[in-house]
């Protein structure tokens, strides 16, 4: 049955490599002037991206198939390819054995459509490249080059690679090749190789705040409490057990020192996460000598209001 099976696998290569792909790269023209069907364009394309990466492909299979997505990418509008970029920001920075196709195919692409990416006022017709399009260029090109700076040389590797490289930079404009982006540590891709969001936050569970940091965390979530409870106040609302949107009662409108540790947490939390991931990013958060002044001077004024309220207090 697996013997069969696997007759089955090779005599469906055998087919489309040497009838159904060589068709649709003599129909290549006919692919132009396709944007109504982007759908059934699409599903083409990842289909034979697919087949690319087959084990037991022939090198006359794998060329057909190179051929073939070479052939009808070069007919189609730009924008169109813009679902296999999403695919290939993932496969392509991996530098494997199957990335000699998707790295001709990247650098044909830019070399041909480099005005569709590059000039402010896009590239007739075809329009201009969208933000995301643009990323998802950058994405590849960072994520090839730091592959390649982690790597032993290799000729061959570098032969394949170093002419993506140029024809992504050459279409790119300058905003969107900076070394000093590509430097910081970016989170990752937020869709998967499906297009699905992926949420994958800065991980900050190593990243421990300095005490300077955590005093500052706990002074703004104090600020945080006395932003919220003056605008409470402004619009009539007042302490109370309960919350009561008739009444305009709340219980957390009292001093901030009174609120428990967990209320207090609602306030801290967000400034202590967002220094964490700045931490996390290589950034440094430093007082200066002005700030300090000026934050000592707000709390004298502070203490001296309290001091005064409390002598009123004892005189009434």
């Amino acid at each position: 049955e697996g013997l069969r099976i696997t007759e089955s696998a090779l005599a469906m290569n055998r087919y489309i490599g040497s009838a159904m792909l060589p068709l649709l790269t003599r129909c290549a023209p006919l692919f132009a002037g396709t944007e109504h069907h982007v759908a059934l364009v699409d599903s083409t394309l990842h289909t034979v991206y697919r087949l690319s990466k087959g084990r037991s492909l022939t090198k006359a299979q794998r060329d057909a198939i190179e051929e073939c997505l070479l052939a009808v990418c070069k007919y189609l509008r730009p924008s169109m390819l813009q679902q296999l970029l999403r695919r290939l920001v993932f496969d392509v920075p991996l530098l494997t054995e199957y990335c000699k196709m998707p790295l001709r195919l990247l650098t044909n692409h830019y070399e041909q459509n480099w005005k569709y990416y590059c000039l402010p006022s896009g590239w007739g017709s075809y329009g201009m490249a969208s933000d995301e399009e643009l990323l998802l260029t950058k994405k590849i090109f960072w994520g090839v080059f730091d592959s390649l700076s982690q790597r032993k040389y290799d000729s061959e590797l570098f032969k394949m690679a170093m002419p993506c490289l140029s024809a992504i930079s050459g279409a790119l404009p300058p905003d969107y090749v900076d070394a000093s982006i590509s430097a910081a540590p970016e989170k990752p891709a937020s869709v998967d190789a499906h297009g699905n969001y992926d949420p994958k936050p800065i991980n900050t569970s190593n990243v421990s705040l300095p005490e300077k940091l955590e005093y500052f965390a706990n002074k703004y979530g104090e600020h945080s409490h006395d932003k919220w409870s003056a605008e409470k106040v402004l619009l009539g609302w007042k302490y109370g057990e309960c919350v009561d949107e008739k009444a305009k009662t709340h219980p957390q409108l009292r001093m901030y020192k009174g609120l428990t540790e967990k209320e207090k947490e609602i306030y801290r939390w967000p400034i202590r996460e967002s220094l964490r991931s700045m931490l996390a990013m290589g950034w440094n958060v430093d007082r200066t000598k002005d700030g300090e002044s000026i934050s000592q001077q707000r709390e004298s004024e502070k203490m001296r209001k309290i001091s005064q309220a409390s002598q009123v207090g004892m005189m009434i």
